[in-house]
């Protein structure tokens, strides 16, 4: 018999290995990263750095408990339709779920990430400013009043919700992202690699780590 984990493995790659053509735009799930990234990525360049078999798995439970919690919130809620294609000429994306007045989106954290995002002083629109751009965007486009953010513990289910109003601030940050990005791509011009996700205590930034463009001299800072 092979091994659990050598099947699971095998399967995950045979689900990632389906070719993904890119959609030629800009993909809203990637707002707030590096814009070098989002400019390779929107291009469909080859990755040098595509994610190892512990992060294809950490992915795959990620969008389990994901679908397992949507199941069951439109199962209770029949009015929330989710997965809705909001695309313009340069931006296409998938709003996770959408009511008459709101967008959420659901994102999955170990539980010590979790924990420490709970008990953290911090101001939750600096904090997780790459995920508010993309769910305010959708909101943005379909026309509501709010988004919401719903952190949940992979390994304990504990749900931390938060819900912002689209505003002059959002506005603005939403106006900026997309008038940068937009500027690069109009003037052909690759952008500075600068990353802006995953702060370190010391004010770095852990981006480059994860990067699928960080290894084999494809991005040179």
């Amino acid at each position: 018999m092979s091994s659990f984990i050598s099947i699971i493995n095998e399967a995950i790659k045979k689900e990632n290995e389906k070719p993904h053509k890119s959609s030629g735009k800009w993909n809203p799930s990637s707002f707030g990263f590096c814009y070098r990234r989002q400019y390779w990525k929107r291009l469909g360049e080859t990755e040098t750095n595509p994610p190892d078999e512990r992060t294809l798995r950490v992915f795959k439970v990620g969008n389990i408990f994901e679908d397992w919690v949507g199941s069951l919130i439109v199962a209770q809620n029949p009015q929330i339709k989710r997965q809705v294609l909001v695309e313009e000429e340069d931006v296409k994306g998938f709003a996770d779920f959408v009511n008459i007045e709101e967008v959420a989106d659901t994102k999955t954290m170990n539980s010590s990430g979790f924990h420490y995002l709970r008990k953290k002083d911090c101001d939750i629109r600096v904090e997780k400013e790459n995920n508010w751009l993309q769910v305010m965007y959708y909101v943005k486009k379909l026309l509501k009043k709010s988004g919401r953010l719903v952190f949940i513990s992979k390994d304990d289910l504990c749900i931390e919700e938060y819900v912002q109003p689209m505003n002059q601030y959002w506005e603005d940050k939403l106006r900026i992202e997309l008038e940068t990005l937009r500027g690069y791509w109009t003037r052909k011009e690759l952008p500075k690699a600068q990353p802006r996700v995953y702060k370190h205590k010391d004010g770095s930034y852990g981006e480059c780590e994860y990067c699928q463009f960080s290894v084999n001299g494809k991005c040179k800072q």
